[in-house]
């Protein structure tokens, strides 16, 4: 079954709700919470336990990050597919005259969209990316098909401002 340009994007909002609430949530650090006649004995330790929460669920965050990037190229993907959406436009939008033509030709939008897939591929799950190490693997991705490198610097860079675009509006 396909998902819906709308339900990726719905799916992508519930996780990032999902991992900020859990991030401040009061449950979150349950194990810090002590019982009120020992909290003058322990107070260190239950400083140096949130201290220690707090370093760890920046790490979980971040490997959300590449499962919430691929999800954001899936949904350019379409976009570029059907020439639509307000995803495709700020891709498209952003790119130089002689890129659009090359895009606009058929050879160049099949190209286009196996780099996309390459790029897919490049992308783990469990993996932090910085925008600059997604425009990397678009790049990567549009090379291994064919792309001239000047088309493939500019689509790379967009393809990365877009996906941080989606996933952070």
């Amino acid at each position: 079954m396909k998902m819906s340009i709308n339900s990726k994007r719905f799916i992508a909002f519930l996780v990032a709700i999902f991992v900020a609430f859990s991030a401040v949530s009061p449950f979150a650090h349950a194990s810090s919470v002590t019982e009120p006649s020992s909290i003058q004995e322990n107070s260190v330790s239950t400083v140096d336990s949130e201290a220690s929460s707090e370093i760890v669920e920046p790490q979980a965050v971040g490997k959300i990050v590449g499962w919430l990037a691929k999800q954001a190229l899936e949904i350019l993907r379409e976009g570029i597919k059907l020439s639509f959406g307000k995803e495709y436009n700020k891709f498209y939008g952003g790119l130089d005259p002689g890129t659009k033509t090359y895009i606009n030709s058929y050879d160049g939008r099949q190209r286009l969209l196996r780099g996309v897939d390459k790029t897919l591929d490049l992308i783990e799950d469990t993996t932090e990316y910085a925008q600059e190490i997604l425009r990397s693997r678009a790049y990567e991705g549009m090379r291994s098909v064919g792309v001239p490198p000047s088309y493939a610097d500019d689509i790379a860079e967009n393809i990365a401002g877009t996906i941080a675009w989606i996933v952070f509006p």
